[in-house]
């Protein structure tokens, strides 16, 4: 594996980040520190687009003979800059690459550190040193991501925002802004990422907000009606004639397996008229894995409301996740993979119910920045992930590890247990599959090697397969409204 790399470009297109992700990973690999990666890579982006925009400025400003001697000058030239030419950012390919002007991407390793140093060849105006400065400065008034979100108000200087929020991301892995360095020159403007070998990790416990805690212990347990069946269910010796007859005495759950053991999820063509038949049909396995969804739904709907969205999307995820295991001859992995889809977000009602505004305020930033992966900014601005929450839940409920497995890595499949690995790479995909229904997705934020995995090379062929699933979970849909 490569100890150096060095890249440059006139323009970083988005398929471009997209290959800077998988180098960044590759690297880290090397030294155990994969799971770093995308923290890192989200700094390098901000980094490397604001490398990227300074060099267009310059060729801009040249161009226009502009030559800013105030500050009142450089802000009014950059208004007309940021309208005329920022906002047709896509647009721009073909003349920054007739310009001479680049950005480089160093990757080193060190001793006892590796380096990421972006480079632009651009002089820093003083008015512009400055304000970066003070960005960094700034950055310790700021607790979390989400408070610099609303604290900076000017939404244009996405720049600064972009500062602070790298040293924020860097402080939640136990680092800080020391170990961003600028340094400017009369031909160079660069900055520096240090990361140690060795870093003292903080103790998630340390970092999840109090009021999170809480509220996963005021959770209640499983109810104890499902708890006896999932016992029974779970003994290697099970009598199948007395484990229906266990359900059969709990009119509310065996209507709920019926109906699950016949739904879209898991498309079997030939539905089943009785518990009898869907026990025989789809295994006791099969049956032990509704039993949690079906009890964790239960307690959910319990205790929180306006779920509908959710559990849409994760019946909708389950659904195209069943197709994957087909269409890639993965069925062995069903059971475990098209539950762990149902549930994969259910740590997304517990930061639902505890700030209403904090999922569109990630929803905002995450699509200004066009990424789909949420988890490190959810780390860094309450302490803990969505799906990490919900693994704690799964835990809490001892559900089987495989289950727990496709509910914590689905963001980070490449951080699982080898064994379950591709449950998670699975869920994954069908999560963003199913993301891609409900509105525009940046294809070129996905991971390319789990992409690849699965024989999906550009973004037509992961449009084509959602587009495939999509009609299939509506007809299933349709065939049940009618059997209703």
């Amino acid at each position: 594996m490569e100890k150096e790399i060095h890249l440059q470009w006139s323009f970083i297109s988005n398929k471009e980040f997209m290959r800077i992700s998988s180098i960044v990973y590759n690297f880290l690999i090397q030294f155990d520190k994969q799971y770093l990666s995308e923290t890192i890579f989200m700094i390098l982006k901000e980094l490397l687009m604001n490398a990227n925009r300074a060099i267009a400025k310059k060729e801009y400003f040249l161009i226009n003979e502009m030559n800013p001697v105030s500050p009142e000058e450089y802000n009014r030239f950059m208004l007309q800059f940021k309208s005329e030419f920022l906002t047709k950012w896509e647009d721009q390919k073909d003349f920054l690459e007739r310009g001479k002007e680049k950005v480089f991407l160093d990757i080193e390793e060190k001793s006892s550190s590796l380096h990421f140093i972006v480079r632009n060849t651009t002089k820093l105006f003083e008015i512009e040193k400055q304000r970066i400065l003070a960005r960094f400065e700034k950055s310790d008034e700021y607790s979390n991501i989400i408070d610099a979100y609303r604290g900076m108000g000017d939404s244009q200087e996405s720049a600064g925002l972009g500062i602070i929020m790298s040293i924020l991301l860097l402080r939640n892995i136990g680092l800080g802004r020391d170990n961003l360095t600028l340094k400017t020159t009369e031909h160079f403007t660069s900055i520096e990422l240090m990361i140690p070998k060795e870093i003292i990790s903080i103790d998630i416990s340390q970092k999840i907000n109090e009021k999170i805690i809480n509220e996963v212990q005021m959770i209640p347990a499983l109810p104890d009606s499902l708890s006896q069946i999932i016992a029974l269910c779970s003994s290697p010796e099970v009598d199948m004639n007395k484990l229906v007859d266990s359900i059969e005495r709990n009119p509310s759950v065996s209507a709920e397996i019926l109906k699950m053991a016949n739904s879209p999820i898991f498309n079997t063509r030939v539905k089943s008229k009785t518990l009898s038949q869907a026990v025989k049909k789809i295994g006791t396995k099969a049956i032990l894995k509704i039993l949690y969804a079906i009890s964790t739904m239960k307690v959910m709907n319990n205790r929180y409301t306006r779920l509908e969205n959710q559990w849409e999307h994760s019946q909708r995820t389950s659904f195209y996740s069943n197709y994957i295991l087909k269409d890639y001859k993965l069925l062995k992995l069903s059971d475990s993979v098209v539950v762990g889809a149902l549930l994969h977000n259910i740590g997304k009602f517990i930061l639902l119910s505890l700030d209403k505004d904090f999922l569109p305020f990630l929803s905002d930033l995450t699509k200004n920045r066009a990424t789909e992966n949420t988890k490190v900014i959810e780390e860094a601005t309450v302490g803990v992930s969505y799906s990490k929450l919900g693994s704690m839940l799964a835990n809490k409920w001892n559900f089987p590890i495989d289950l727990c497995v496709a509910i914590e890595y689905h963001q980070q499949p490449y951080m699982a247990p080898p064994e379950f690995r591709r449950n998670a790479e699975i869920v994954y995909l069908a999560n963003m599959l199913a993301v891609r229904t409900s509105g525009a997705i940046h294809f070129y934020s996905l991971d390319e090697n789990i992409l690849k995995s699965f024989q999906i090379h550009n973004q037509s062929d992961f449009e084509k397969l959602s587009e495939k699933y999509e009609k299939l979970y509506q007809i299933e849909l349709r065939e049940m409204e009618k059997n209703d």
